[in-house]
Parts: structure tokens; C-alpha cells; sequence
């Protein structure tokens, strides 16, 4: 494999015009200029199901919602259909495994949604909304609930809704696309901590929780018989002698999970953590992104190149990784995209 293809979710209140797309060469790290690949107001979070389906929050006219578009065999986003509703667009969407639903995180609602999908890849209705309640001390961030992520269980018994406004992760029954809250098992993390986003280790016994007010991850332990957490570290993001404003970003683990590595918007770095036997994290590492406000970084499917976006800057760009070490390095030369928000890879 000599390529890999990335879509790129933007904000276009900048300049942007939609999805785009590019290709990163794997040998030598270059990106090439991005495609338009679809005519979308404002679509910040994609994700791809199966390489088949791409979906995407979008507005219309005001209003949110969320888009369904198949990729063909050129790679091309053919337009399936819209949900749009009278309420704010989401903030992070997910699928099922099977691609029998689509669920939503709203932020500014504060509340999860689940949709059902066909075969054909098109969203059918909305069968769930939940609103949460409550807020955290955090006066400008959590006046209110704000829903960042929302994720399943890898039994997919539990939907997991991350709370940044109430610092907590929000622990769903999952049956046929219902929920049924269970507070037994909801999580309540560090008061302003604002967790953003929940990834799980690749061999599913720990999990790992990006703070963004506080950037911190929290390390979790957990049982898959259950479906139980146990904290276990908070460790931060940044370096000791940083004492500037920050926002945690993203979250993505190494393909054989032993480095996991978060952005920081503010520091404007790429921290990378050694993952140790216990779940817990060592500090790597912190590379400087070579721009501002590194909103979203993604790994290409071989594994050994990273891209990242600057969402401030204005620009893309891969770096090398060091597979012993999980380092980056060799900075490729910056290319230009309008306010790059989300990055994800087709999966050859």
C-alpha cells in the first residue's frame, strides 16, 4: 500500500466549502491538495462506516442534523440523505457494528440520539432522544449538560454518553436502539475535569477518558463481564513548566496498542504516552504540530504516519512514528485546508 485516503471534516465559516478529501503518500509523507468532496454547511464530525458509508453532522437553513453519503468505488461521496431537525447540529456521531443505527452527541442540546439505518446506508428516524440534567463548576463550560461523545460498549450491551457539562460518562442499556439510563454504573469523573471524548484500549480492558478543561486522560479499568470502570490515574497532557491556557482535543491509540497520544490546543502539541502493562500511562513524548490549534489527528491505516490538522492555521500535515518508541518525527511540508475539525481514513 503506497496511498491512503483521508476525508476531512471542516467548519465553513472560513472559507471552507464542505468535506474534503486527500491522499497521503505512505513512502514519502506528502499530502496531496485537498478535493471538495461534498458541498456541506458546517460538518465538523464525520465518520465512516465499513468504507462503504460516510456521515457527517451538517445544517441546513438553520437547522442540525445529520448526513449519509456512500463512497463508490472512486472514492466519491454520492449524497443519500439528510435528518434535519429544529435544534442545534451534534457534536460527535458513531455507529453501530452491524450499521443498524447512528447515534448522536449533541453539545448544545445536551442529549443523546439514536437513528436507524438500512442497508442502503440511509438514516431512517429517530427512535431515542435523552436529555440530561444537571452542570458542573466550571461557570463558562458547564452551565449545563453538553453531551461531547458517545460510544458503545464492546459487547455493545451499554451506550456510553460523555458529559462534558456534568463531568460524567453516562451509562445507557442498549436494547433495539432504546436506552434505559443505569446510575449504577454511570461514572462521575473529577469535578470540572469536562470530559470530552472515551477511547478503549485494543485489547478492551481499559479505558481511557480525555479531560479538555483540565487536560488530563483518565485511566480506567474495566470489566468486560460487567461492564464496570475503576479509576485508575489521572495523568496530564501537558509538560510541567507549561502554565498558558489549554483545551484537550483528540484521543487515538497506536495500532497495537502501545502508545496512546491526545492533542493540545493551546500547547499545540501531540502528547505521546507508553502504555504500560497495568493500563496506566508513562509520558512519551510532546511534538510541536508546526501550527495552531490541533483540533483532530488521525493514523493511516499502515500504521506509520500520522496526520494532523490545524484548525486556526489553516493547514494538514503527517509525521513519521517511531514504532519502538511511538516519537514523531519528519514533519512533511504543511498543506492548506480551511479549518480542518475531523479526520478519518478509508480502511483498505
Amino acid at each position: 500500500m503506497n496511498e491512503a485516503i483521508a476525508f476531512i471534516g471542516t467548519y465553513t465559516d472560513t472559507g471552507s466549502k464542505g468535506i474534503y478529501k486527500v491522499k497521503l503518500n505512505i513512502e514519502n509523507g506528502m499530502i496531496s491538495d485537498p478535493s471538495l468532496a461534498a458541498t456541506l454547511d458546517h460538518p465538523p464530525y464525520i465518520n465512516i462506516f465499513n468504507d462503504n458509508f460516510l456521515y457527517s453532522i451538517c445544517s441546513l437553513d438553520q437547522q442540525g442534523g445529520v448526513c449519509a453519503y456512500r463512497i463508490n468505488d472512486h472514492y466519491e461521496l454520492e449524497f443519500l440523505n439528510a435528518n434535519i431537525s429544529d435544534s442545534p447540529s451534534p457534536s460527535h456521531i458513531n455507529t453501530t457494528k452491524n450499521g443498524d443505527y447512528l447515534l448522536s452527541a449533541n453539545y448544545k442540546k445536551g442529549t443523546v440520539n439514536v437513528y436507524t439505518l438500512d442497508s442502503s446506508g440511509i438514516i431512517k428516524d429517530q427512535i431515542c432522544e435523552i436529555k440530561h440534567q444537571g452542570n458542573g463548576p466550571n461557570e463558562s463550560r458547564q452551565e449545563q449538560p453538553h453531551v461531547h461523545h458517545v460510544s458503545m460498549s464492546p459487547d455493545e450491551k451499554y451506550l456510553y454518553a460523555v458529559d462534558l457539562g456534568t463531568d460524567k460518562i453516562v451509562v445507557y442499556e442498549f436494547n433495539n436502539g432504546r436506552l434505559a439510563e443505569d446510575p449504577q454504573r454511570t461514572i462521575t469523573l473529577n469535578p470540572g475535569s469536562g470530559p470530552r471524548h472515551m477511547i478503549f484500549h485494543p485489547n478492551n480492558k481499559f479505558a481511557y477518558v480525555l479531560a479538555e478543561l483540565t487536560s488530563e486522560i483518565i485511566v480506567m479499568a474495566f470489566s468486560q463481564e460487567t461492564n464496570t470502570f475503576e479509576v485508575l490515574q489521572y495523568i496530564s497532557t501537558l509538560p510541567n513548566d507549561f502554565s498558558g491556557s489549554n483545551l484537550g482535543s483528540a484521543i487515538h491509540f497506536s495500532q497495537d496498542g502501545r502508545f496512546l497520544y491526545a492533542s493540545n490546543r493551546g500547547h499545540n502539541s501531540i502528547v505521546q504516552f507508553s502504555v504500560n502493562k497495568n493500563g496506566t500511562l508513562d509520558v512519551v513524548s510532546h511534538t510541536h504540530t508546526q501550527g495552531d490549534y490541533p483540533r483532530d489527528f488521525s493514523i493511516d491505516p499502515s500504521g506509520n504516519l500520522i496526520i494532523v490538522g490545524n484548525q486556526n492555521s489553516n493547514t494538514l500535515l503527517s509525521f513519521r512514528i517511531n514504532k519502538d518508541t511511538g516519537v514523531l518525527y519528519e514533519p512533511s511540508k504543511p498543506i492548506n485546508i480551511p479549518s480542518p475539525v475531523c479526520i478519518k481514513f478509508i480502511q483498505p
